[in-house]
């Protein structure tokens, strides 16, 4: 973990300009995620349909990824 990162940092293996949008994406998103959180709280139905409708969209994403990769090789 920690120690295999910083022999990456040492090596000068990391895009330290990259890692700083990472985590600042994963801030922001872990902020707006609270709030969403909060403001779905009263409305778990909403919140698990939003959670599925999700999961099916990526689902299908994946999956029309995938044909497109397998008619690409054939």
């Amino acid at each position: 973990g920690a120690t295999t990162s910083a022999n990456y940092a040492l090596a000068g293996q990391v895009d330290f300009p990259l890692v700083g949008l990472v985590l600042t994406g994963g801030a922001v998103g872990g902020l707006m995620g609270v709030r969403v959180a909060k403001a779905l709280a009263g409305r778990v139905a909403l919140a698990r349909k939003g959670f599925a409708a999700m999961i099916v969209a990526v689902a299908g994403f994946v999956g029309w990824n995938a044909v497109l990769g397998i008619l690409a090789t054939s």
